[in-house]
């Protein structure tokens, strides 16, 4: 098993090729800000939803979100793996969509969660999931945040993006996305014609997680 700075990136669209398909009974989160709302704090991070990537404990993001959510070790068909916190009815504000948080882990923690795991299970992408057992669930609470995906409901476009975000950002383009980068923010937008749009928040101290993957693929244009 191995893990890679994208599997922020990844996992988004893993999860998210999964979980859409799943019900869930429980009401909607409602966090106190919208996606646009990021606050930038004198440390030099950032807080969105009420939750500072980096810096924010899984346990900590679960009282501010709640807990109707699902907490496993994905593993993609290529053995990139992560661990996330999935929301599969999350609301900000008016405005809905799904809500994945991956947590800062090292690779020898995922493969003890893996094999310790009291189910594990096929995904629709091809990806398993693995549930924690009580002890690695315990565990798990308290690791740091790494990164938040967010994936609205709404459908997003170059003039919303830039209303709502605004217009210092670098415009970074593969064969099929067009991705607004947001050093300062910490935020990474993709949109795509065929998949839903992704945003994707991380401290920008650590912007390079979502950036750099980009650069070996992608033609730049500095707005």
């Amino acid at each position: 098993m191995k893990t890679l700075a994208i599997s922020l990136g990844l996992s988004a669209f893993i999860a998210m090729a999964y979980f859409a398909l799943m019900p869930s009974a429980s009401p909607p989160t409602h966090p106190t800000s919208l996606p646009w709302e990021i606050t930038r704090l004198p440390s030099g991070g950032t807080e969105v939803f009420g939750i500072q990537p980096g810096i924010t404990r899984i346990d900590e993001a679960l009282q501010i979100l709640g807990e109707d959510h699902d907490l496993a070790v994905i593993i993609d068909k290529e053995d990139r793996a992560g661990l996330e916190v999935y929301f599969s009815h999350f609301k900000s504000g008016p405005l809905a969509g799904k809500l994945i948080l991956s947590a800062r882990i090292d690779n020898d923690s995922l493969e003890t969660m893996a094999a310790g795991a009291i189910k594990s299970s096929y995904m629709a992408s091809g990806s398993r999931k693995f549930q924690l057992n009580s002890r690695d669930l315990k565990r798990a609470q308290q690791l740091i945040l790494e990164g938040i995906s967010f994936i609205p409901a709404a459908t997003l476009s170059k003039e919303i993006v830039e209303r709502r975000f605004g217009l210092e950002y670098t415009l970074v383009q593969t064969e099929d996305s067009h991705y607004f980068l947001y050093p300062a923010l910490g935020l990474s937008i993709a949109l795509n014609k065929e998949t839903k749009e992704v945003l994707q928040y991380v401290h920008p101290e650590q912007f390079a997680l979502v950036s750099e993957p980009l650069e070996a693929t992608s033609t730049n244009a500095t707005n």
